[in-house]
């Protein structure tokens, strides 16, 4: 299983090489040759009755098969849900204070694991458009602290007290995605249960991703992070609020709607600036370009989704003009302007689709 860790850490680092068009080739058949590895190791590491190294290794192996894909896969759900239940059988849903027997090392190294495994189920199973296989009521493994890699090692007898928020640490972008997605997942419970839910608790949830959001500080100097984070925002407001887009009010200005669909249309705008700035920055001289590895496919179905919830906003827009439109002129203007939009977007998607 070492030895699988070991080639899964070199396949991670031959996806994110740069290289010269001369070299493509050669990598490509690198990452083709140490895939396999790992699986091989797996398989005789017998990696179902678990072990050490045996997590990390299938969690690095989940991130290769997921980035290796650039639209979303059912394989790699189904393989994210073996990284769970190999998660879950090993304890790691269970916080480290319950068992005396593990060290504060190893105890916050298992932390930061279940933080990783938490954050692949909210993430891959909105992809896919299922609800998140761990519930909270499932685990109780508490948040990583923010300390550097030097701040203990394998001999520490007590864990340093957490560093403070503002301080930029090697786990502080761990803790934020972490509190970014635990919301989400609050989110998704929500938006994926087959009973309707009341606008009070659409409104409560919106709280808890709001405070969330809250909870991270800037951080000016990692440009990549902050917009996974801020991407990460946005879409949970989306997935909230976009149901309530579709629903008007004959008078606008007494709507007790307006504020999903003013949340999901920021939101939707947001976004879309966010793919904007990294269609640019991850450009060969871009700022991000030895990061573009990160632009997945989760990132670019929440793209889409962006762009779908800024049509169905014209729709809606469209139909409010239209109602307005028997007598004055503007109105009439304006519902035939939104119209011209709606028909000439319509026609770019058909000649993206025909092109494609």
């Amino acid at each position: 299983m070492w030895i699988g860790l070991l080639f899964s850490m070199i396949c991670l680092a031959c996806l994110t090489t740069d290289t010269f068009d001369a070299e493509v080739e050669h990598l490509s058949l690198q990452i083709v040759f140490y895939r396999e590895k790992i699986v091989q190791c797996l398989v005789l590491g017998e990696y179902t009755r678990t072990g050490p190294y045996v997590l990390q290794t299938v969690i690095n192996y989940v991130c290769i098969e997921f980035c290796l894909r650039t639209d979303a896969d059912q394989d790699t759900w189904y393989l994210l849900a073996l990284e769970i239940n190999l998660a879950m059988r090993m304890g790691y849903h269970r916080d480290p204070s319950h068992f005396p027997g593990i060290s504060p090392f190893q105890g916050e190294m298992r932390r930061r694991l279940w933080a990783t495994v938490l954050m692949g189920d909210t993430l891959v199973s909105n992809q896919m458009g299922m609800p998140r296989m761990i519930s909270d009521w499932k685990w109780d493994t508490t948040e990583p602290r923010n300390l550097n890699d030097t701040d203990f090692d394998e001999q520490s007898i007590d864990l340093p007290a957490s560093r403070p928020l503002t301080e930029y640490t090697n786990s502080i972008g761990l803790i934020a995605r972490r509190r970014i997605l635990a919301a989400l997942g609050t989110v998704a419970d929500l938006t994926d249960a087959v009973k309707p839910c009341s606008y009070a608790d659409v409104m409560r949830v919106d709280g808890i991703l709001q405070e969330a959001a809250a909870s991270i500080p800037p951080f000016p100097q990692v440009i990549m992070p902050r917009l996974f984070l801020g991407h990460m925002v946005y879409k949970g407001q989306i997935a909230l609020h976009r149901r309530f887009l579709y629903t008007s009010s004959a008078n606008p200005d007494d709507d007790p709607m307006s504020y999903s669909r003013k949340v999901c249309l920021d939101a939707s705008l947001g976004m879309l600036s966010i793919q904007h700035m990294l269609d640019e920055e991850t450009c060969p001289g871009g700022q991000l370009y030895t990061m573009r590895f990160r632009v997945t496919s989760i990132m670019n179905h929440q793209f889409l989704t962006a762009t779908m919830g800024i049509r169905e906003s014209l729709q809606t827009c469209r139909s409010i003009w239209m109602r307005r439109s028997s007598t004055p002129k503007e109105a009439t203007k304006a519902a035939e302007t939104v119209s011209f939009v709606l028909a000439k977007a319509g026609d770019s998607d058909k000649s993206n689709l025909s092109f494609n």
